[in-house]
């Protein structure tokens, strides 16, 4: 059975504003990286799930199937805390952190926090995902990476297996304290009571993406999910909605996981503003439709 997801998202825009990096990082390369990480691993991302505690602060429990170990010892399954997330109406956004998606295979290095429990080394320079090339097939570490660098910048797209001789040399090449012990199932995992929110891989990005544009100091645009309703087509009808696979066959249908994607676009007011001397419309809804057919397309 063919399921419609339609996710509505609730915008005010008053000026359009750029996304701005708001993290900095002094480069450091993957060999220094794998000395300062007391864990490495290669697995795939199981689980997501936001939690609050009473205090307050708001965490993402990230759950890993280990399929190989390159530093230290985590066991088959391991729970990384990341600083972060969103629960109900409450979020936490830290710019330059590790961004996560279920069923993603991930080559992670991980840092022991103060209170023992697991998190990726130097927010997100410590998390690589693992995609094939697109000619070769041969499995490329990419880096998802926005932020600011100074010094130098990092790696974003590099061969796994010259990552791993990397990785390798620079564990041998260790003479300091051996790695610290970690928590792989941190208390929050297991505590009743704590207000929690699983998420899918999708909701997962689309709350980081609208993170990027509220979150910029000055910005006056504010972008947030309005829960799910029924799906309607492309039409101006005051809710902006992001709908999946086509129920209304608005764009033809993919061939051999080529053609059009997703169909967008958004409405306008009469409203509008001069800026140096440009005239600009108020956008009052924006939608996105994407096509069906491509659910078994590797791109």
């Amino acid at each position: 059975m063919r399921i419609t997801k339609t996710i509505a998202i609730a915008i005010a825009l008053v000026i359009l504003a750029s996304p701005a990096r708001a993290a900095t990082f002094v480069g450091m390369n993957e060999r220094v990286l794998a000395r300062s990480a007391d864990a490495i691993v290669i697995g795939r991302v199981a689980a997501i799930e936001m939690v609050a505690s009473p205090e307050g602060a708001i965490s993402t429990l990230v759950t890993v199937e280990v399929e190989r170990e390159l530093r230290g010892h985590v066991g088959a399954l391991v729970t990384l805390r990341q600083p972060g997330g969103q629960v109900g109406d409450r979020g936490l956004w830290i710019p330059g952190g590790a961004r996560f998606a279920t069923g993603e295979r991930q080559l992670l290095f991980l840092s022991v926090h103060h209170d023992g429990t697991v998190r990726t080394t130097a927010l997100g320079l410590g998390q690589f995902v693992l995609v094939p090339h697109p000619r070769t097939g041969a499995t490329m570490a990419e880096r998802r990476l926005d932020a600011l660098f100074v010094d130098s910048q990092p790696v974003h797209r590099v061969a796994l297996a010259r990552l791993l001789r990397t990785i390798a040399r620079a564990v041998a090449a260790e003479t300091g304290a051996p790695p610290q012990a970690l928590v792989t199932v941190p208390p929050e995992l297991v505590t009743p009571g704590l207000e929690r929110e699983s998420v899918d891989a999708f909701t997962y990005a689309l709350d980081g993406a609208f993170a990027a544009w509220t979150n910029v100091t000055g910005a006056s645009i504010v972008l947030a999910r309005g829960g799910s309703i029924a799906p309607a087509p492309l039409q101006c009808d005051g809710v902006s909605q992001i709908v999946f696979n086509d129920p209304f066959r608005e764009m033809s249908k993919p061939v051999g996981c080529s053609g059009v994607l997703a169909l967008g676009g958004f409405c306008t007011s009469a409203e509008t503003e001069m800026v140096n001397g440009v005239r600009f419309f108020r956008i009052t809804e924006g939608n996105v439709t994407f096509n069906s057919g491509f659910g078994s397309c590797t791109f």
